[in-house]
């Protein structure tokens, strides 16, 4: 009986699978029932931190509270580049000892400890719900300090641990390799800074402002560098490359903002290739007007040979570029080896374009339009384990492909000496009077303007 109920069933018409309109209809439905509970769950925890944040103001009198965290607690994943993630994680019932040092509204339950692969942003600056009554005992490194606030000499103390920038496990190698010079800076340099932390004064550096946030960010473990840090170091290496103070020549080095104007005018260039006009703005940057801080007049193709930049990819990682522009050429350097051809593909469309569109008239028939290759170089394993350090890496990367440095000798065991050694650096090149000079001869770009305009006209 059963062997027949089997055959007569499968003898008989076979069900149709979901047509395309049956698919779209069912994926709407999801996305409307999805967007539905985000809404809800969105309410309820701000009705929660809103009640939580009033009970923790009206005990700020007593040294410690208890409060009990119920609901839903928030964790928002904040990346340089724009992208967030929101995480939901249901919240079991703990209770926290809360020690207020600040006047600022702490929320607990987030907290700084377990989150060493977010970026800086993600972390709640001056609070740890693991601290004690211990003194400086609950102070960590990866908990970010304010502009205003310098941290307290015991503080530092831990933070500096000895001298030489002794951050990591191993003593650093001061012998004048070539791998040393990545992150070796003298023991009087290594004074200054710590005495400049101690009492930060902000200090301008092309386009960014050297502060206190800033220095932190960069030689604290686990946290991510940012566009600020990015530039300063690419206003150094311009200033280096037209002053002649370092062997490259032929080079340029680009910033944040030229990566964006060449994802902004791809977007116009990709539907109609053929009719796509390059702006006037983009032959700015290949003739040397731009950027202006650090401005260099070299022209691409004629006086320039390879493009340096650091690049944001995938919301989540730094990556170095080198452009050749005589072997038509990109260079991919990616510390997690990953392949990122989707969001490089977009420059080795339009340099070609701009290399032409500036180059002498009697060279301009013998360019072609044609992309640029892409090329991922291969990098060693298990680099960047922290997460944090693709940003170091990126700047180190193209130091070493600059000067001719092995990429070898980058390794996570002396990752902490590359921060330092970068803090250091632009810690000195504020102080130093020929930086200066260079920032005195700043004039902004006719594509740079000053008017103010109402969002709301």
């Amino acid at each position: 009986m059963e062997k027949r109920k089997h055959k007569v069933l499968s003898s008989g018409p076979k069900q149709a699978p979901f047509n395309e309109d049956m698919k779209a209809f069912v994926a709407q439905l999801f996305e409307q029932s999805f967007s539905g509970i985000e809404q809800r769950l969105q309410r309820q925890m701000t009705e929660t931190v809103e009640q939580m944040k009033t009970e923790l103001k009206d005990s700020r009198k007593e040294a410690s509270v208890d409060v009990v965290c119920v609901s839903v607690c928030l964790t928002v994943i904040y990346d340089i580049g724009l992208n967030f993630v929101v995480f939901y994680k249901e919240a079991s019932q703990s209770s926290f000892d809360v020690n207020f040092s600040q006047a600022d509204d702490i929320i607990p339950g987030i907290g700084t400890q377990g989150n060493e692969g977010l970026s800086q942003t993600s972390y709640v600056p001056s609070f740890d719900p693991s601290q004690t009554n211990k003194g400086d005992e609950w102070w960590t490194p990866r908990t970010p300090v304010r502009d205003s606030i310098a941290p307290l000499p015991s503080h530092w103390e831990k933070w500096n641990k000895g001298k030489e920038l002794q951050l990591t496990d191993s003593p650093l190698r001061t012998d004048g390799s070539p791998q040393s010079s990545l992150y070796y800076c003298s023991e009087e340099s290594w004074i200054g800074f710590t005495e400049w932390v101690k009492k930060p004064k902000p200090l301008p550096l092309g386009p960014s402002i050297l502060n206190l946030f800033i220095a932190t960010r960069i030689i604290s473990p686990g946290q991510w560098l940012g566009n600020e840090e990015m530039d300063a170091v690419m206003f150094i290496w311009r200033v280096n490359t037209t002053l002649k103070r370092w062997a490259p020549s032929r080079v340029a080095s680009m910033n944040a903002m030229f990566c964006l104007q060449i994802d902004a005018a791809y977007k116009k260039f990709f539907p109609n290739k053929k009719a796509y006009e390059l702006p006037d703005f983009l032959l700015g940057y290949s003739r040397g007007e731009l950027p202006s801080h650090g401005r260099t007049d070299q022209v691409w193709g004629v006086d320039v040979d390879r493009i340096y930049f650091p690049l944001f990819v995938n919301g989540n990682q730094w990556v170095a570029v080198c452009i050749n522009i005589i072997e038509k050429r990109m260079e991919v350097f990616d510390c997690g080896g990953g392949k990122n051809r989707q969001y490089v593909e977009k420059f080795a469309a339009m340099i070609s374009r701009i290399v032409k569109a500036v180059a002498p008239p009697e060279r301009q028939k013998q360019l072609l339009l044609a992309s640029y290759s892409i090329v991922d170089v291969p990098m060693k394993m298990r680099l960047n384990k922290s997460c944090c350090d693709c940003g170091a890496y990126a700047l180190k990367h193209i130091e070493c492909h600059l000067i001719g440095i092995d990429l070898s000798l980058l390794d996570d065991k002396i990752i902490m000496g590359f921060r330092q050694k970068i803090g250091v650096d632009l810690r000195e090149a504020a102080h130093d009077l020929i930086y200066a000079e260079a920032m005195t001869r700043y004039v902004s770009s006719p594509w740079e303007r000053e008017e103010v305009f109402d969002l709301e006209d």
